[in-house]
C-alpha cells in the first residue's frame, strides 16, 4: 500500500480527486456489466483464490471500515447503519469463532457474549467446545461467560 501512496505524494488535491472520479466511473461500469456467477473463483490478495461473492463482500467491508477510519480522523461520524455496516457486521461475526477460540485462546467449555448496541445491534454468543473449537449463535449464555458490551461505532 505504501508504494501507491508514495508515488502520489506530490499530487495536488484536484489531481487526486480527478483520479478517484475516473476510477469510480470505470469501476461502476465494470460492476454494472459483471456477468460472472458469484461462485466464480478470482484472484485474491496475496495470490490466493476466492469466490467473486467473497471478493465483493470483502471489498464492501474494506470500504466501510476505511470510511469509518476517515470519518473518525475528520470528526465526521456517520453512515453507521448503511448496507456496508451490515456487511461489516456479518464479516466480523463470521470470524468471531476463530478469533475467540484460537486467536484469543478462550478456554475449552467457555463462552463469550458480545452485546453490541447502536445503529447495528446484535447479541451473539461464541461458545468454545471441549476440543477448543468455536461456534456462534444468537442465544445468551447460561453458563460461565465473559460479556463484552460495546457501542457499534
Amino acid at each position: 500500500m505504501e508504494m501507491q501512496v508514495d508515488v502520489r505524494r506530490h499530487h495536488t488535491a484536484p489531481e487526486m480527486t480527478s483520479e478517484l472520479e475516473y476510477v469510480l466511473i470505470r469501476r461502476a461500469r465494470h460492476l454494472r456489466n459483471e456477468s460472472r456467477a458469484p461462485e466464480t473463483m478470482v484472484r485474491a490478495p496475496l495470490g490466493a483464490e476466492q469466490s467473486l461473492e467473497v471478493a465483493y463482500t470483502m471489498r464492501a467491508f474494506d470500504l466501510w471500515v476505511h470510511e469509518q477510519d476517515l470519518r473518525t480522523t475528520l470528526g465526521q461520524p456517520g453512515n453507521l447503519d448503511s448496507p456496508g455496516a451490515h456487511i461489516t457486521r456479518d464479516v466480523l461475526l463470521s470470524a468471531l469463532p476463530k478469533v475467540v477460540a484460537k486467536d484469543a485462546g478462550a478456554p475449552a467449555n467457555s463462552a463469550v457474549v458480545l452485546d453490541v448496541h447502536g445503529p447495528v445491534e446484535f447479541l451473539r454468543t461464541v461458545r468454545v467446545d471441549g476440543e477448543g473449537r468455536g461456534s456462534i449463535d444468537g442465544s445468551p449464555s447460561l453458563g460461565p461467560a465473559v460479556t463484552l458490551s460495546m457501542d457499534w461505532e
